[in-house]
């Protein structure tokens, strides 16, 4: 049971998730032990081997006559992929470090706001 103590002194599990804009699950993993992190679990799934080997992620977006693969916001301690968009973490940000950071943490507080509401809709989570 010590695997499942985490550093706030209480028992969990992680539970890593993809959401799209939409707030749809497109993709979760079964609970793994929260004294793993969470970038290393991530290398360790499926989803990563697939994405890897380009069985995943595959259309393009156009923006602005320029075409976009679908990216994965990721924290500072992903392993740096085309397909993972992770914040600079540069001392000094230039103004367009700073708002492509914004925006991450913005895209990054909408999945945590779908498992708040999945949390509020069961009670048990």
């Amino acid at each position: 049971m010590k695997q499942y103590y985490n550093f706030k002194k209480f028992y969990s599990i992680i539970v890593p998730a993809l959401v799209d804009a939409r707030y749809y699950f497109t993709w979760v993993s079964v609970g793994t032990l929260c004294n793993t992190h969470d970038s290393t679990y991530f290398q360790s799934t499926d989803l990563w081997n697939r994405i890897e080997a380009n069985l995943v992620i595959s259309d393009q977006g156009l923006v602005k006559d320029l075409e976009i693969p679908p990216l994965i916001m990721g924290d500072g301690t992903c392993l740096l992929r085309k397909w993972i968009a992770k914040p600079y973490g540069d001392a000094v940000l230039s103004e367009g470090k700073r708002y492509f950071n914004y925006r991450g943490s913005m895209a990054k507080m909408e999945t945590e706001r779908v498992f708040a509401q999945l949390k509020s809709r069961f009670r048990s989570l």
